[in-house]
């Protein structure tokens, strides 16, 4: 039924992270839930897990987690996954500078894209997901197209471009790059008009002229300057500072017990002092209150000379009093200056920033 469709579909929307009955109820019914909304709900968890987990296979794809559900996926098993990997590592490519690497990444990112997402599914959340799901298909086409004019690939963007604008009447941003296809193909007089249309619907539907970049690129246009390719940044990033970060808040004086703990972390790093690999997580878990920062600041000390590079510590206010919870965009920005990385070299939007 589209409502059982509707309950896999938010479990897989946020793949590996906890939903809870209470946002599936929002999901499915928003503020209208019938008495029954939570014994439904498990139903149709109970029918799902039948139909995604044969034989009783040990663990089920959907398991419970908390007041909620969760749904574990491998590599390669959910397209939106794939999805967002292939953009972040063509926006490192992009960074390189890789406009090849980087066009052929979205292209098999946009390759994933069959149809209408979240087809058929009810009510007003999923309508909010299709939105975000369509910015984030049209935000990787921008960028391919900005990667194949880089590559002088002029036609078939500008093509693919006046399809866009037709579309999107009103985002310059692909009105912008058709008037930079157009002018670094040398139709300079097209790529005027592009101008005076975006300017006209504009002030017809907003009562807006255009953008600052749009209008900059309008006004080299007018000047006859060089079709010049747009300047890439530096394949390494730009810093306020050149030191290491030491983040880890002060050791206990006094600290004691936990020895299996502080072993078995031991344990995943490689004997007789050899570099760790390249990417090591350890996650400790447990009851708020018992002493898992005061573990892992402990352990941090003990090991810091193993990670030159240095130590990065961020509080994401899982249980701060305030009740406010860090956002991945704070967190990613507290990251950012602790290496020094200039704000203004920072892309936007999360994914890009999760990229990088």
């Amino acid at each position: 039924s589209p409502q059982q469709r509707t309950v896999l579909a938010a479990l897989l929307l946020q793949a590996g992270v906890p939903v809870s009955i209470q946002q599936l109820m929002e999901t499915l019914w928003d503020d209208d839930a019938p008495r029954s909304a939570e014994a439904t709900i498990r139903t149709y968890v109970y029918r799902l897990r039948r139909v995604l987990t044969p034989d009783g296979a040990v663990p089920p794809v959907i398991r419970s987690a908390g007041a909620g559900y969760l749904v574990d996926v491998r590599p390669g098993e959910l397209d939106l996954a794939t999805f967002r990997q292939l953009v972040g590592e063509a926006e490192l490519a992009r960074r390189q500078p890789d406009p090849a690497g980087a066009a052929d990444l979205l292209r098999r990112g946009l390759a994933l894209w069959a149809g209408e997402p979240l087809a058929g599914l009810p009510g007003q959340p999923m309508e909010r997901y299709r939105a975000n799901l369509a910015k984030l298909r049209l935000n990787a086409l921008e960028a391919l197209l900005a990667a194949e004019i880089d590559l002088g690939a002029y036609v078939s963007a500008g093509d693919q471009l006046a399809s866009l604008v037709a579309e999107h009447p009103l985002d310059e941003r692909f009105r912008r790059l058709l008037m930079l296809a157009l002018w670094r193909s040398g139709q300079q007089a097209e790529a005027l008009a592009v101008y005076q249309d975006a300017r006209d619907a504009l002030a017809a539907e907003l009562g807006v002229d255009p953008g600052p970049e749009l209008q900059t690129l309008h006004l080299r246009i007018l000047r006859a300057d060089p079709p010049e390719p747009p300047a890439r940044p530096a394949s390494h990033l730009a810093t306020k500072q050149r030191t290491t970060p030491a983040q880890l808040p002060a050791d206990l004086p006094d600290f004691t017990g936990r020895a299996a703990e502080l072993a078995a972390l031991d344990g995943l790093l490689p004997a007789g002092g050899e570099p760790p690999p390249a990417m090591l997580i350890a996650t400790i878990h447990g009851m708020a209150g018992t002493g898992k920062t005061a573990l892992a600041v402990h352990w941090g000390h003990r090991v810091a000379e193993r990670f030159p590079d240095g130590q990065i510590y961020v509080n994401l206010r899982g249980f701060h009093p305030s009740g406010v919870v860090m956002s991945p965009l704070e967190a990613l920005r507290a990251v950012f200056d602790a290496l020094g990385v200039d704000p203004r070299q920072l892309p936007d939007g999360l994914d890009a920033q999760a990229a990088l």
